[in-house]
């Protein structure tokens, strides 16, 4: 059996006439070309090692869903999925920058039997990937309009911190979650850290600040029970051995900070990359809460005091 794995590319004039393969091993990897020539998609064959297996299988589904598909990948997968990786850096680094990225996030992946046995073991020799955060319409009635006027009024320093949150959702919605928490991280910073830099000085004004230790307290109680937030952010405490309180939170917010502005391969810590970014889901979906609940705040002051 052998599994094909295929990623699309964003490029505007990279040309590779019908396409470039080259064998190593038992793997093939292609530059796969459209009918002007141009490169479309990485494209890598590889054969699955016997002891790994594949599973996959079909059953009815209910509602809208029609089919429920179940599919086990193979730990190569994994291996192929890093060679794409490094593809995009290479491939960029020789294209001079114009090469914008490689869909590794939304892959191809084709199940090729060799013979009638495996043709017999897969339900489903292709499928892609996509995950998506799924829109919902949003009405925005007469009344809403109007309190926006008024309130457009009265921001004052509100709109650069509103201006920092429509970026850090854009961010979040496109999986891009340590630009996320760092723009929710700007908003905390503007709002409780008194213009300090250091961040010995800027956990000590957070800690101080009873609106913040308050609004943790809700997002730990309101937030963080959706999904596996909860169990992440723990396990980031437990990683940088603070305890899952409020000072605890407040420490860990400024910690992470930290980390996403540094990197080094020889540490140990987890820091911010461009194949990473799931690892920063959960405590940018905690400094969401805080932002949100911040900036409603701040906006329901602005309206009575205006």
């Amino acid at each position: 059996m052998k599994l094909a794995v295929e990623c699309a590319v964003e490029a505007v004039q990279l040309y590779v006439g019908s396409g470039l393969t080259v064998g190593r091993g038992d793997q093939e990897y292609s530059l796969v070309g459209d009918a002007d020539d141009k490169l479309v998609a990485v494209k890598i064959v590889a054969r699955i090692p016997e002891d790994e297996q594949v599973v996959s299988d079909m059953e009815p589904g209910s509602g809208d869903v029609a089919v429920n598909v179940r599919i086990g990948l193979p730990g190569v997968y994994g291996r192929l999925m890093s060679q794409m990786q490094a593809f995009e850096g290479l491939l960029s680094f020789r294209c001079g920058g114009q090469f914008a990225r490689l869909r590794w996030d939304r892959p191809k992946v084709e199940f090729i039997p060799e013979n009638e046995g495996e043709e017999a073991d897969v339900a489903v020799h292709g499928f892609q990937f996509s995950e998506e955060y799924r829109d919902h319409a949003v009405r925005i009635p007469d009344h809403a309009w109007a309190e926006i006027v008024d309130a457009s009024q009265q921001l004052g320093g509100l709109v650069v911190p509103l201006s920092f949150l429509r970026e850090a959702l854009n961010d979040f919605r496109q999986f891009r979650y340590v630009a996320a928490f760092c723009n929710f991280y700007f908003i905390l910073e503007d709002f409780y850290g008194a213009g300090k830099t250091k961040n010995r000085d800027i956990e000590r004004e957070f800690k101080s600040s009873p609106e913040l230790r308050e609004s943790v307290r809700w997002t730990m109680d309101n937030y963080l029970e959706r999904g596996d937030h909860r169990a992440e952010v723990q396990r980031l405490c437990e990683e940088e051995r603070k305890a899952y309180d409020v000072d605890g939170l407040i420490e860990l917010l400024v910690r992470v900070r930290g980390n996403l502005h540094h990197f080094s391969t020889q540490s140990s810590k987890r820091h911010g990359t461009p194949f990473n970014q799931e690892d920063f889901k959960s405590i940018a979906f905690f400094a969401m809460g805080l932002v949100s609940r911040a900036v409603a705040g701040r906006l329901f002051n602005s309206r009575k005091t205006g």
